[in-house]
């Protein structure tokens, strides 16, 4: 006979430790976690600038300027669509463009109460997982974001000389610097990464052998300069909009600023708050918010309540998303998407966010 070992025994001591491991690797656990840091940075953050003006509110702006933002945020998930339209016909998957649309109003929804922009993309993959499979649907969305990503050189690239005026050496610019140039290690790594000399017991693992092929299927897109180039003028402009969004709501807050600093530190602002530390990046996004506003003079309580402002004209833009992801819409194609895996069942969002590489963007 076998004796159930007591709570004090090891064999006890062992199974608890299981089962609290168990718990902390729990996805609601570390939403929760993420949750508690995005409430701790605002909080953090609202306090500092009450600190150097006791007076700061958050409840001005015109009206005028958030309706004027809220339909320009609304219009940028159709210009997102026909990026990730042309993306995905690059790598051989088709979609109808109200499909697309649909698709990307529900990232756009679950990017609001899911931590990051993880979260949308998992949702994403989620619902094109019963058009297509679900590594294409992975490698598309992945590549959706990765073309946003390129972006961000070109247009501080163009604002160099702007840069230069509005930050002096220091550590703000090096840390631009190391960025570009982590993107572009990151960037070669995805391109020949699948040529790499690995062992051959390695090289057999799911992981590896998924890697290398959104390694094959990088240079695939790569091979296509038309289809990339177009990609990234969409992004482009996707940043152009969040930037003269800021803009707009600074205006509407009596904020005296050029519109030419919004457009290049908008997408320095986006880059960190779609960090996977937070809920729909709140906290991170106002703390960055405030420190690159900063640097043209614009008031800390000025710039926290820009990115409140942002924020929550956010929420709205994303709530066509969530009638999405009631009613259905987006989880069936129509003729145009591809014929292929159509009949396979669809994954759990749980399991897609298991799986789904860590994606980060607009």
């Amino acid at each position: 006979m076998r004796l159930k070992p007591a709570s004090g025994a090891p064999g006890g001591k062992s199974t608890r430790g299981k089962r609290i491991a168990g718990l902390v690797s729990k996805p609601a656990l570390l939403t929760a976690a993420k949750a508690l840091v995005s409430a701790s940075l605002l909080l953090w953050v609202i306090d500092r600038v009450r600190l150097s003006d006791p007076s700061v509110s958050l409840d001005g702006g015109d009206w005028r300027c958030i309706a004027l933002v809220w339909l320009v945020q609304s219009a940028l998930p159709v210009v997102q669509a026909g990026r990730w339209r042309l993306i995905a016909a690059s790598l051989g998957s088709r979609l109808p463009f109200a499909t697309a649309v649909a698709n990307v109003y529900l990232g756009q929804f679950f990017n609001q109460v899911l931590p990051s922009s993880v979260g949308g993309d998992a949702a994403r993959v989620w619902k094109l997982a019963r058009l297509m499979p679900i590594q294409s649907a992975l490698t598309s969305v992945a590549f959706d974001r990765l073309v946003a990503l390129l972006a961000v050189p070109f247009i501080l690239a163009t604002g160099a000389g702007i840069l230069v005026r509005l930050e002096p050496p220091g550590p703000f610019r090096w840390t631009l610097l190391a960025m570009t140039g982590l993107m572009a290690c990151g960037l070669l790594l995805l391109l020949c990464g699948d040529r790499l000399p690995l062992p051959i017991a390695v090289s057999r693992w799911k992981p590896v052998e998924f890697f290398r092929s959104i390694c094959r299927s990088a240079r695939q897109l790569f091979s296509d300069p038309g289809c990339l180039a177009r990609a990234l003028v969409l992004s482009i402009v996707i940043h152009v909009g969040v930037g003269t969004s800021l803009w707009i709501l600074a205006v509407g807050n009596s904020v005296d600023a050029p519109l030419a600093a919004f457009l290049i530190l908008a997408p320095v602002i986006t880059l960190l708050s779609t960090l996977p530390i937070s809920i729909g990046g709140w906290g991170v996004r106002e703390g960055a918010t405030v420190a690159a506003l900063s640097l043209v003079d614009v008031a800390a309580s000025d710039a926290l309540a820009i990115s409140v402002q942002f924020g929550l004209v956010m929420i709205v833009v994303g709530l066509p998303g969530g009638v999405v992801a009631l009613l259905g819409a987006g989880s069936r194609g129509g003729g145009g998407a591809a014929g292929r895996g159509f009949d396979q069942p669809e994954p759990s969002p749980a399991g897609v966010l298991a799986t789904a590489p860590v994606t980060r963007y607009t």
